[in-house]
């Protein structure tokens, strides 16, 4: 008997067949080179696109959409950069990949959210399980959603706390965490937040050269200043960061 997720999602399906290439990325830089295997391939699982089916949009923002899809008879979200990948800039690429690298390696955690692998055509994707809740600023902005109680706000923040600290285990800090870059699962037990969205994240555990020296593992410095305002800490705002910028 087939699976009654799969056939609702399956009426929302339009397949686009394609031919899928096995060649690796070419044309990287060097900065861009380091989130590869020597063979050419990302750090992950590569996911061709005969693999999944890809449905509605569920999301859209500057770098693409979001749509939902079945992947191995489970329910996931698909982030489509919306580029072409040869119309990317060296920054973007690098962003892009350090996100996919990045993401794979940390989603071993209940409370981060899983990523199952990435797409490399006919775009670059990221595949991950689908939190049909959306985010957390998504969830108490819709006046059609129950209050969260005060219990349900302590677990979401214990939640948060959790997966943050093994992040952070793993030497690396997020830089961008907040209410929109946590999603929310709910099951018989409540709400299971997931920590998601690391192209901002960066790891802690090699020197970052700058200019002028080579500075410390546990902090990291950038040249460039944007970001989310609203939620950077004094010492982003001067393009420092450290574990103790996500708390």
């Amino acid at each position: 008997m087939e699976n009654p997720l799969t056939c609702t999602v399956s009426l929302e399906i339009q397949l686009t067949r394609i031919k899928i290439s096995q060649k690796p990325i070419l044309n990287l830089t060097s900065a861009c080179s380091q989130f590869f295997t020597p063979d050419g391939h990302l750090q992950g699982h590569l996911i061709h696109k005969r693999e999944v089916e890809i449905g509605r949009e569920i999301g859209k923002g500057s770098y693409g959409s979001v749509r939902i899809g079945i992947y191995c008879h489970m329910q996931v979200a698909i982030k489509i950069i919306r580029k072409n990948w040869s119309d990317l800039s060296q920054v973007e690429k690098s962003r892009c990949l350090k996100e996919v690298s990045i993401a794979t390696e940390l989603n071993q955690h209940q409370n981060v959210l899983r990523v199952y692998g990435y797409m490399k055509a006919p775009h670059l994707a990221i595949v991950s399980e689908y939190c049909e809740k959306g985010s957390v600023l998504d969830y108490i902005n819709n006046p059609g959603n129950p209050r969260l109680d005060n219990p349900q706000k302590f677990e979401i923040a214990i939640g948060i706390t959790k997966g943050l600290n093994f992040i952070h285990k793993n030497n690396v800090i997020h830089r961008d965490l907040a209410a929109r870059n946590v999603l929310l699962h709910e099951d018989t037990k409540g709400f299971k937040p997931r920590i998601a969205d690391f192209g901002m994240a960066r790891r802690l555990e090699e020197k970052i050269q700058s200019e002028d020296s080579c500075l410390s593992p546990v902090v990291h410095k950038t040249s460039n200043y944007i970001g989310p305002v609203k939620w950077m800490s004094p010492e982003a705002l001067k393009g420092e960061s450290s574990k103790m910028t996500d708390i």
